[in-house]
């Protein structure tokens, strides 16, 4: 009996910290509408506040390098949410790894800006054959907006993929994610690319964000 007691207060301890590990990676309502864009393209915003967001796993929690950095830009996405944040800028993303413990820090730039940016010459994708093919992102205004999505792709164990092939990757995940959303129309955004520390040449992991909209309910 004593050793039946011990096992449940070890499971319930266990449960708790990968519940607290699971839940960092959720994005809030208003993380979700914060868009991602370049510097470039925030030289007309007002900077609201800078940003650090971190996530990190421990030895009861197994997730590797790619759902680590997941919850460190949701913890950045959220906080420029909560400052009232409408865009952000990323800067440099750090990973650390030990034994037992990974973690990952993303620093960035939460900036207001007056006016939505889609890019004019910007790829919008149907998500699903039903759909009208939208011509240009400006139709996509007539829709509800879902909200700003991801896709992660990492460079795997033992094979090297391309900074072509994982872009793709990345963009293919994307569209999962804008689909179990029940979006019917995807405008890709900002591509954020992480370059190996020891080559400035080789590409580690491609973060492609997009926007997606429901035109089947329009406003």
């Amino acid at each position: 009996m004593i050793y039946r007691k011990k096992y449940q207060v070890y499971f319930l301890a266990s449960s708790f910290f990968f519940l607290l590990a699971c839940s960092t990676a959720s994005l809030s309502k208003n993380g979700r509408q914060v868009e991602v864009i370049s510097r470039e393209e925030a030289k007309a915003c007002v900077e609201v506040e800078k940003i650090e967001g971190s996530g990190s796993s421990n030895f009861m929690d197994f997730s590797g390098t790619t759902t680590v950095t997941q919850r460190a830009l949701s913890d950045a996405l959220n906080q420029a949410g909560k400052a009232g944040a409408t865009h952000l800028v990323f800067g440099n993303l750090r990973a650390t790894h030990s034994e037992s413990h990974t973690s990952v820090r993303v620093w960035g730039i939460a900036y207001q800006c007056s006016k939505p940016s889609i890019r004019p010459a910007a790829e919008v994708i149907a998500l699903s054959d039903s759909q009208d093919k939208v011509a240009s992102p400006d139709q996509l205004e007539k829709c509800g907006r879902v909200g700003v999505y991801r896709g992660v792709a990492d460079q795997p164990l033992f094979k090297t993929l391309s900074r072509e092939q994982l872009e793709d990757e990345a963009m293919k995940e994307l569209v999962r994610e804008a689909r179990g959303a029940h979006a019917t129309h995807l405008v890709k955004g900002f591509t954020y690319r992480i370059s190996n520390g020891y080559k400035a040449d080789s590409i580690k992991m491609v973060i492609q964000f997009g926007k997606a909209y429901d035109c089947a309910a329009k406003k």
